[in-house]
């Protein structure tokens, strides 16, 4: 079974701990709600907003090769592969 979801969350302070608490919590929900188990997840796509650059929300996640973060604000962390540059917005 292929099932595509999508998910939204809002940080409340520009930071590391921030941005991973909350991307670490909706993932987990998401996969809670939709009785997904982590293992048959294929891929997760992130984007950031520009007030957003402390750390991609991918790394916060525990990116994987099948993780891929887009972003329009320039992230001050270093971004796990594939990142894809420039920005497509």
């Amino acid at each position: 079974m292929v099932r595509g979801l999508r998910g939204a969350s809002t940080c409340d302070a520009n930071s590391a701990k921030e941005i991973t608490e909350v991307t670490q919590e909706l993932l987990l929900a998401m996969l809670k709600e939709n009785a997904i188990d982590h293992d048959d997840v294929v891929s997760v796509l992130f984007t950031t907003t520009s007030d957003l650059n402390a750390m991609f929300p991918a790394t916060a996640a525990g990116a994987s090769a099948s993780v891929t973060c887009r972003s329009c604000a320039p992230v001050r962390s270093t971004c796990p592969a594939p990142c894809r540059s420039p920005c497509e917005c």
